[in-house]
């Protein structure tokens, strides 16, 4: 129910190369601002308390339109989401904001960013698709639209410390590397708090006062 995770806030070059990441002929990533994609994405369960729960109609339907507004807010605010779909199926999804202020209310991260940064959150596979490679798919295709685009020099992300493989895809396969972290407090799954002072170092995305140390 309580538990202290570190997070490590990690930074890649967007015009470094990508790796050759492929997956099922059948499974592509759209690059989604607006639409029906969005709409379909939103009735997926995501968070692990609702995943059970949302056999029950009412639950379900509250959780979707939750999720709905949740997601056409980020669109609002020119975010872009990067869905994976196989068929009918939402495999997974990752989001791109460009924003200079971003805060990630499901880690309790507020990240100071200058005008050719991104950050890449809410990075979601369906457990149907997992170990399947799709993960590794989307970040690709993320960082390869990300790379025409042609506003961003460079990305964020940030990965728990405690989670394997993730570090294994962002560090091995992607190249991100660190450069802070952060405590991060987390209660009931949900809900999430960074603590006060846990930066190091003090400088870096996470400061109250954005220094670039690098």
């Amino acid at each position: 129910m309580f538990s202290v995770h570190v997070l490590d806030i990690v930074r890649r070059r967007v015009s470094d190369a990508i790796p050759d990441i492929r997956a099922d002929e059948s499974m592509v990533v759209q690059r989604v601002d607006g639409g029906d994609l969005i709409a379909l994405a939103a009735r997926v369960g995501v968070h692990p308390l609702i995943l059970p729960l949302s056999k029950v109609p009412a639950i379900d339907r509250l959780a979707t339109a939750r999720r709905l507004r949740r997601f056409r807010s980020r669109l609002a605010k020119g975010h872009v989401a990067y869905v994976a779909t196989k068929g009918d199926d939402v495999a997974g999804w990752m989001w791109s904001s460009n924003t200079r202020l971003y805060r990630d209310r499901w880690i309790g991260l507020k990240l100071h960013l200058e005008a050719d940064e991104g950050y890449l959150y809410d990075f979601w596979v369906s457990p149907a698709f997992r170990r399947s490679g799709v993960g590794a798919f989307i970040t690709a295709e993320t960082l390869r639209d990300l790379q025409c685009d042609g506003r961003m020099q460079w990305v964020y992300g940030w990965i728990d410390r405690d989670n394997k493989p993730n570090q294994m895809l962002l560090r091995v396969v992607f190249g991100f590397e660190s450069v802070q972290s952060v405590k991060c407090m987390r209660v009931l799954v949900a809900f999430a708090r960074v603590l006060p002072r846990s930066a190091t170092p003090r400088e870096g995305p996470c400061a109250r006062t954005r220094v670039r140390s690098w």
